[in-house]
């Protein structure tokens, strides 16, 4: 499994996307899918956090 840090707004939306198509897919949490949405879903809550903070 390779994941990369998020460091452009391209970055970002490929992180959305494969998120979103993780999330359609509603992997078991211990799955690698499941542990590979985990993970995005953190890089991109940083992310956000960063460049998008409320």
């Amino acid at each position: 499994m390779e994941i990369k840090t998020i460091q452009t707004e391209a970055d970002y939306l490929a992180a959305l996307c494969e998120v979103s198509a993780l999330i359609d897919l509603d992997p078991a949490p211990q799955s690698p899918e499941g542990e590979r949405l985990g993970v995005l879903g953190t890089l991109v809550q940083a992310y956000e956090a960063q460049h998008y903070p409320i």
